[in-house]
């Protein structure tokens, strides 16, 4: 996601069929960032820490649901979107959100090893 192998992939895009295309697209890009164990983690982690706060879990639902409406419709409108970053721009909002996808794992790393060992965060 990070480093710049368009020439190889487009050659190799050119000889798959339609539907070994939309089989790579939708299983390794779609289906983990969405509801991969990013999201799950996420939601367990914000779920255990407002444990007994009903009015805390309908906000927590509010924004799963805002965040699936919002999937829907980027995966909806995505021709769309294409069409109107272009190639350049889709590979810099790839990037971004490669960066913005890195930067959550490392968190995500950084809090269960703070939570382990509570004496390394001193």
């Amino acid at each position: 996601m990070m480093s710049d192998r368009k020439e190889k992939a487009d050659s190799q895009i050119e000889s798959l069929s339609f539907s070994q295309i939309i089989s790579r697209a939708v299983i390794p890009i779609a289906i983990p960032l969405t509801t991969g164990p990013e999201t799950i983690s996420t939601v367990i982690l914000f779920a255990s820490s407002i444990s007994h706060n009903m009015s805390m879990h309908i906000l927590l639902l509010a924004a799963i649901m805002i965040m699936t409406a919002v999937i829907w419709l980027s995966f909806w409108y995505a021709p769309v979107i294409s069409k109107v970053f272009g190639p350049t721009g889709l590979d810099v909002l790839t990037k971004i959100f490669g960066l913005i996808t890195l930067a959550l794992g490392v968190q995500f790393i950084l809090t269960g090893i703070l939570d382990a060992f509570p004496k390394l965060s001193g």
